[in-house]
């Protein structure tokens, strides 16, 4: 009998890009046309939908989402001598923007969720604390109440790192609407991405707004006055072209990934090899940026499923603060080391078909021979 077999890629961006082409030639030729590319009308635009989308007062567009989170830390005023307590389960960037601040990463601990463990924060404020960058990873949002409510008793700015996390709620609200500020990347990658590297920040502070757009652009209040040193941190407008299109139909792309992680969860409950993410849970949207499971002899399971075509992930199999070059050796985060040694993200996107979806289901089943 000839062995099934059967490719089913992680993302499929040549495929997203197929079904766009049309419409999206129109865009390219509109700015390529126009020989307005920077900080022109698309991004302005692209900051008003999404204010809208959100509900928030301020969007700023920039050139990536690690911008987004240094010149938030910046325009809060997070300097040398500072403390900002964050996770190490999390993409470097939100760390080494911290230290490009000037200031000291705290790193706490995790749940099993993969966000921050909230009762490990307290025990680390101290008077040199001016921040908590919270990560919403994987497209969930953090419990936001009990963060803000820390932030309120010791007078410490949040900012979300909502890299992963656009259009995801908690109690009804969006991500991006309880920190002074909050970071988006727009990378190919993310649920809601560009042709490349943007990112933004979101904020109801008129002043952190007004900070965040002189330091996107050199300092310039106008051409002919600069009022600080800033950065070159632009969102292109051809990106924010692409991005407005796409905003069209990103709650159909979200509903269609929670359908897959819907099948995943459904077809995979009753296997005790692998913790599965809980869907909407205290309240939640969830948009599935990445569908993590805990697994059982993960490195085993992983070769066996790219082995039979399915391609799949383990993001963080060296935690940051294990990372020798970093220096960050002195915390100690056994949660966080675990999880790196057990996560694994299966492929979604909105282009998996029934097919793929059972294909890759029945591979982890014939992994833990529970079929």
């Amino acid at each position: 009998m000839k062995k099934t077999f059967l490719k089913v890629p992680y993302i499929d961006l040549p495929s997203k890009y197929r079904k766009e082409k049309t419409e999206l030639s129109i865009v390219f030729e509109e700015i390529a046309s126009s020989g307005q590319f920077i900080l022109r009308e698309q991004v302005r635009t692209f900051e008003h939908e999404i204010s809208k989308y959100l509900g928030v007062k301020y969007v700023v567009g920039l050139n990536s989402g690690t911008d987004a989170l240094f010149l938030s830390l910046k325009a809060m005023g997070i300097k040398e001598g500072d403390e900002v307590i964050t996770v190490s389960h999390t993409f470097v960037a939100t760390i080494s923007t911290i230290v490009h601040c000037g200031a000291t990463p705290i790193l706490v601990d995790i749940k099993e969720d993969g966000n921050i463990d909230i009762s490990q924060i307290e025990k680390v404020i101290t008077h040199k604390t001016k921040a908590i960058v919270v990560v919403h990873m994987n497209g969930k949002v953090c419990d936001m109440n009990e963060v803000l409510d820390l932030a309120k008793k010791f007078k410490i700015e949040i900012l979300e790192d909502a890299a992963q996390a656009f259009g995801a709620k908690y109690k009804n609200k969006f991500a991006g609407l309880f920190g002074t500020c909050a970071a988006f990347s727009l990378h190919p990658m993310k649920v809601f991405g560009c042709m490349g590297d943007g990112g933004f920040v979101t904020t109801n502070d008129e002043e952190m707004y007004n900070k965040l757009v002189l330091l996107r652009n050199h300092g310039q209040l106008t051409k002919d006055e600069i009022v600080l040193f800033g950065y070159s941190s632009r969102l292109d407008n051809l990106q924010a072209a692409i991005l407005l299109y796409r905003l069209k139909s990103f709650e159909q792309e979200i509903k269609n990934r929670r359908e897959v992680a819907k099948f995943y969860i459904s077809n995979l409950n009753n296997l005790r090899e692998v913790t599965l993410p809980k869907m909407d849970e205290n309240d939640r949207r969830d948009i599935f940026s990445s569908f993590v499971i805990i697994a059982k002899d993960r490195n085993r399971l992983s070769k066996f499923l790219i082995t039979s075509g399915i391609e799949v992930y383990s993001h963080w199999n060296t935690p940051n603060h294990k990372q020798e070059n970093l220096n960050l050796g002195h915390f100690y985060l056994p949660k966080t080391e675990t999880h790196s040694k057990n996560v694994l993200s299966l492929p979604l996107h909105s282009d998996l078909n029934k097919e793929q979806l059972t294909y890759t289901v029945n591979k982890i089943l014939e992994f833990y021979d529970a079929k």
